[in-house]
C-alpha cells in the first residue's frame, strides 16, 4: 500500500506545478497518510491504543529513562529496578528497598515533563541481590546438570528457570537434596519453548 501510494505521488511531482503539490501534501497530512509518520510510533500507538502525538512523546523520552536506569544502576544496595508499564495505564516504575532513599531519583527527574508518570514502589531485595539470587541458583543448576535458560524478571520479582523436560528434571534431582529461594521460578517447557 505505502509503495503504491509513493509511486503514484512520484508520478504527480513530475506533473504538477508547485502549488497543487503543496495542496496535495496538505492533504495526505491532515488525512493520515502514513507516507508521513514514523513506523515504530505507528506501532507504539496501534499496540497501545493511543494517538500518534502521544506514542511519539513516550518514545521521545526512552533515552533519559534509559539514562535515568544507568544512574540508579549505581546504588546496588537499594535500586531494585526500573520498568515502564504501557497498559493499562502509562507509569514509569523505580522499584527501591528504601523509598526514603532516592535523592538521584528526585534529582534526576525534578525538571523532566515526564515526571508525573513516575511511581516509586518498595520492594524487599534490591536488584543486584535477586542477580544474586539468579546467579547461586544457575550455578545449581549446572552443578545439577540440568540444561535450562534463565532471566530475570524485574517486574514479578523473579529469577525465572526455563527447563526443557520435567521427567529428565525431576530424574537428575532425584535423591539430590537442595532449596530453592522463595525468589525462583521453575518453568518446564517442551521442545518448541512453550509451557508443559
Amino acid at each position: 500500500m505505502a509503495v503504491n501510494a509513493q509511486l503514484i505521488f512520484n508520478k504527480m511531482l513530475k506533473k504538477l506545478s508547485y502549488k497543487y503539490i503543496a495542496i496535495i501534501v496538505t492533504v495526505l497530512f491532515i488525512n493520515g497518510c502514513s507516507l508521513f509518520y514514523s513506523r515504530p510510533v505507528v506501532w507504539y500507538a496501534n499496540d497501545n491504543d493511543v494517538d500518534y502525538e502521544v506514542a511519539k512523546y513516550r518514545l521521545s523520552i526512552q533515552n533519559e529513562i534509559g539514562q535515568l536506569n544507568s544512574l540508579l544502576l549505581e546504588d546496588k544496595e537499594n535500586f531494585g529496578g526500573l520498568y515502564i508499564q504501557n497498559k493499562p495505564t502509562y507509569s514509569i516504575n523505580a522499584l527501591f528497598k528504601d523509598v526514603e532513599k532516592t535523592k538521584v531519583l528526585d534529582g534526576f527527574i525534578v525538571d523532566k515533563s515526564w515526571r508525573k508518570f513516575v511511581k516509586v514502589h518498595t520492594v524487599s531485595l534490591s536488584r543486584e541481590e535477586l542477580r544474586a539470587v539468579h546467579s547461586e541458583t544457575r550455578l545449581l543448576m549446572r552443578k545439577l546438570d540440568v540444561n535450562c535458560s534463565s532471566y530475570l524478571d524485574i517486574i514479578t520479582r523473579q529469577a525465572v528457570f526455563n527447563i526443557p523436560n520435567k521427567d529428565i528434571f525431576e530424574r537428575l534431582l532425584a535423591g539430590k537434596e537442595f532449596k530453592l529461594a522463595k525468589q525462583v521460578k521453575l518453568n518446564f517447557v517442551n521442545d518448541c519453548g512453550h509451557p508443559e
